[in-house]
């Protein structure tokens, strides 16, 4: 099966903002499974009533746009079959506001910002960004941070110093997998994150800015396997996103759908289990969205109460399954 988020958020009355979420999902070698979900999207959207959850926005993707046959080396046509996923009737005036994976920094960083300039319907101004959204009656406003969390990583400022530990240190190539981090990325990570702390601080001052929502690639908490570079953003993002009072946290790269929210009342800790491990056989401990135990898949909290992360990293990859009793348990999380 597979999944994607429809987010409603509401302020001022009846007026708010709906938007979808997809992530992991350009698999050009076989578009079986994200055909079937962006149909269904589509369908959806066509039924929609006005102004319903389900009458939707715009679209964000929150990386891994693209899984080509040449994983550094994505042709035209394959860019091409990947947008078009984007092109259902219903939904082919939606605007996709996108942001790199890790996957997507396998080729040349200036590609899918070219595509922005090709397509009219993707949106990727820069590899990090920001955008406000109407949100309210009354002129509220929904900000969303578009981050390039492989940057992140890269970043001086994570508790990973690159220029420390070098760039081909044997931590750094299992943090980041095939990517290296060079001097240039280094340096656009510390850009990031100076345009961060700006825009979050420009936000603090804007008494409209109702909601304030983080899109990246990595989770902040993990679920599954033995990820030290999403400690990596923990350690450093998790307090940037309290102090500045982010409601919302939208990520992909894990395979699955998932939901996990910390209250803003509990400690922050940079104490993380390793060597979470995932297993077929542990399916009776997970709460799942739509089983017949589930409580109610809609979930109401006050703005400020609580950071929540939704996990929307299977549009066109297949689910992990999750061992409940191995979770990270710093968040509270719920699985589909």
């Amino acid at each position: 099966m597979a999944f994607f988020s429809s987010f409603g958020l509401t302020s001022a009355g009846d007026a708010g903002t709906t938007f979808f979420i997809v992530g992991d999902y350009g698999v050009v070698t076989n578009l079986t499974q994200a055909i079937q979900v962006f149909d269904a999207i589509d369908e959806v959207v066509g039924q929609a009533e006005p102004k319903s959850i389900s009458d939707a926005e715009f679209f964000v993707t929150v990386g891994d746009n693209i899984y080509p046959e040449l994983e550094d080396a994505p042709t035209d046509e394959e860019f091409a079959e990947m947008v078009g996923l984007f092109n259902g009737p219903n939904i082919a005036n939606l605007p996709v506001w996108a942001i790199r994976g890790n996957h997507d920094a396998y080729f040349d960083w200036t590609d899918e910002l070219v595509l922005s300039m090709e397509q009219k319907q993707w949106m990727l101004p820069s590899l990090w960004y920001s955008k406000l959204v109407p949100s309210g009656k009354d002129g509220e406003l929904l900000g969303l941070l578009f981050v390039d969390s492989v940057l992140m990583v890269c970043s001086n400022y994570t508790s990973f110093n690159v220029s420390a530990v070098g760039a081909h240190d044997s931590e750094m190539k299992k943090l980041l997998a095939k990517i290296v981090c060079t001097d240039q990325l280094v340096e656009w990570g510390n850009t990031q994150y100076d345009f961060i702390k700006m825009t979050m601080q420009e936000w603090a001052s804007n008494d409209k800015i109702i909601w304030r929502a983080s899109i990246q690639h990595y989770p902040v908490w993990f679920l599954n396997l033995d990820e030290t570079s999403y400690a990596a953003i923990n350690d450093v993002y998790l307090p940037l996103l309290r102090q500045y009072n982010f409601d919302l946290y939208l990520n992909g790269h894990e395979h699955l759908i998932a939901y996990a929210y910390l209250d803003n009342s509990t400690p922050l800790s940079n104490k993380y289990p390793r060597n979470l491990q995932s297993s077929e056989n542990c399916a009776s401990g997970i709460e799942y969205f739509f089983n017949d135990t589930s409580h109610s898949r809609v979930t109401k909290f006050r703005q400020g109460e609580a950071l929540h992360q939704i996990t929307t990293g299977c549009t066109g990859k297949m689910d992990y399954p999750i061992c409940y009793d191995r979770q990270q348990n710093l968040a509270t999380f719920t699985y589909a």
